[in-house]
């Protein structure tokens, strides 16, 4: 599983400044690891009590993922009663009491061969309380202007090494720079497999990327003091290799998904 305006909004009404906030802001820009309150809508989705993929709060009861995450053929991996949810863990020898998933919503147009439209919906059976250590990345309610080249940061608890089979315990950060489309779909990279629906971000020359067991974990971007969800974590070849950054699903493209969804879950 790979990797494995002025106004901000954490739900379909826009709020300003109740989300994309951090407590801590001290940074180390290659592969580090996270200090408490730094990312705190960072979010471990784990399986029958196992660490599988990242996910991103986005409102008190709604948490943002990756559909590869939820494989059709392991029926069971679709269940909510199997899936625990943390926040605020900065480790995984240290978790708190997890919050729960009343249920999954996948993207009915995800294609898990392209891993187009790669976004899970996951609604929680309470809202969360926040704090300085849970607390929402915001969605924006138009297109954020993050150009080729904006440094944003990833986040995630997955492999610090391709293909080493481990996740990390720790919560790892790392600065990305957002690459073009028509630059990552060009024959030495990706040759075309990016679609509209994703943005790739990293380096070009390697060394910096997420990683297996990051999937469904959050690329944001700051502006105005506020930290934007502009990516969710999806795919790439390898980890922070020459020439294959990592990809993930452009939030922007779906917005309407998500808004909807949570408009219909809500009672």
């Amino acid at each position: 599983m790979k990797k494995d305006d002025n106004e901000a909004s954490c739900n379909d009404t826009p709020i300003k400044a109740d989300c994309g906030r951090q407590q801590s802001t001290s940074r180390i820009v290659r592969g580090s690891v996270a200090q408490r309150g730094q990312w705190p809508w960072q979010l471990s989705l784990h399986f029958r009590g196992s660490h599988v993929c990242g996910g991103v709060l986005i409102a008190p009861d709604f948490v943002l993922t990756a559909a590869h995450c939820f494989p059709g053929n392991f029926p069971s991996m679709q269940s909510p009663q199997f899936w625990q949810v943390y926040g605020g863990a900065v480790s995984l020898d240290d978790l708190p009491q997890p919050f729960l998933v009343e249920s999954i919503i996948l993207n009915e147009n995800y294609d898990n061969r392209t891993n187009d439209l790669d976004v899970a919906l996951l609604k929680l059976t309470a809202p969360v309380d926040f704090d300085v250590d849970v607390h929402p990345a915001c969605l924006s309610v138009r297109e954020q202007p993050f150009p080729d080249g904006t440094t944003c940061w990833t986040s995630g608890f997955g492999t610090t090494q391709a293909g080493s089979g481990g996740i990390s315990t720790d919560l790892m950060e790392v600065t990305v720079d957002i690459i073009g489309t028509d630059v990552c779909n060009n024959g030495q990279v990706y040759a075309g497999a990016v679609t509209a629906n994703m943005i790739c971000a990293g380096h070009l020359d390697g060394g910096r990327d997420s990683c297996q067991g990051d999937s469904g974990g959050p690329l944001v971007c700051q502006t105005d003091d506020l930290w934007y969800l502009v990516g969710i974590t999806s795919w790439g070849q390898g980890c922070a290799q020459r020439n294959r950054p990592g990809v993930y699903t452009r939030v922007s493209n779906v917005l309407p998904w998500i808004y909807t969804n949570m408009q219909h879950e809500r009672p």
